[in-house]
């Protein structure tokens, strides 16, 4: 696969991720504008994340069935619906429709990186899904970055504008760039709903998908709710500095790629990756985060 294509997977990645994240420094901005009380400004992210749990569960399986460049370009194109709806919303109701319309479509993520590994030869598989899942962590916290900027100069509107845009954009070079996806296969959907339940029987896949479900809740609890308490006393501070704590956390966009670089061709004499010993970095993080500083004490 040649460059060019990589990078237009992890754009895509990274640009659909970003519309479940962008909320997170806004959040006083978007309750103050529509009058949403602190209590209810959790439902602002919540929203995207339960559009996005069942777009895991019954649109991912449509990867295995259809054409999955066109699936891209649909999904880009739906999400980029719901990014619109967000940006010219004027009640709560409709901003929460539409970032769960934008979240339920954003699992155009899974079918990117299960697109851009089958477009890969076994050698560059490791290296390219690594620098596709960089666009991930790019658009989980860079996204963050943009998100405060726009929202400090445009507001907050501007954000989903600016997303749904560029999701558009997407949907087209998909289309133009990337090559067809003919499938063969005659299997139905409801026959693949059904083998994801024997997944479940795999010690292999319910192993990994507890370390993923338990670093990602780490992950959320973090930065969920960081936008509130920086914003109020003693901080204070504006949209575009809150924004700017993603920065810190770009530095796993780094290590994703590096990570794949490491399971596919590991340096001579070296073991391959195994997650058990990053897991525990995660630790001392977490000890620094609820330490409390002299300012706030």
């Amino acid at each position: 696969m040649t460059r060019g294509r990589t990078v237009l997977f992890a754009f895509v990645c990274a640009v659909a991720v970003a519309t479940l994240y962008a909320a997170q420094p806004v959040l006083a901005e978007v309750g103050g504008d529509l009058g949403v009380p602190d209590a209810g400004l959790g439902w602002i992210v919540t929203a995207g994340q339960l559009g996005y749990l069942v777009g895991l569960a019954f649109l991912v399986p449509l990867g295995d069935l259809t054409d999955r460049r066109r699936l891209i370009a649909v999904h880009l194109v739906l999400a980029g619906a719901g990014a619109t709806l967000a940006a010219v919303a004027g009640r709560p109701w409709l901003l929460l429709a539409g970032l769960a319309l934008a979240g339920l479509f954003a699992v155009v993520v899974q079918t990117t990186v299960a697109y851009a590994a089958a477009l890969s030869t076994p050698e560059a598989r490791g290296r390219t899904l690594g620098t596709v899942t960089s666009g991930v962590v790019a658009g989980i916290l860079g996204g963050r970055v943009l998100a405060g900027g726009l929202a400090a100069v445009w507001g907050w509107r501007s954000v989903y504008g600016t997303l749904a845009v560029l999701l558009l954009v997407l949907a087209y070079l998909v289309m133009r760039l990337l090559p067809p996806d003919p499938r063969t296969d005659r299997t139905t959907y409801r026959q693949v709903l059904t083998s994801l339940g024997r997944l479940f029987r795999e010690r292999l896949f319910v192993s990994r998908g507890l370390i993923a479900f338990f670093l990602f809740a780490s992950f959320g609890t973090l930065w969920s709710g960081l936008a509130l308490p920086l914003g109020s006393a003693p901080w204070h501070l504006n949209t575009a500095q809150i924004g700017l704590f993603g920065i810190a956390g770009l530095a796993g966009a780094l290590g994703a790629a590096r990570a794949g670089r490491s399971c596919c061709s590991p340096p001579r004499g070296r073991p391959r990756v195994r997650p058990r010993g990053r897991c525990g970095w995660s630790a001392p993080g977490w000890s620094c985060s609820t330490s409390p500083c002299r300012r706030c004490t």
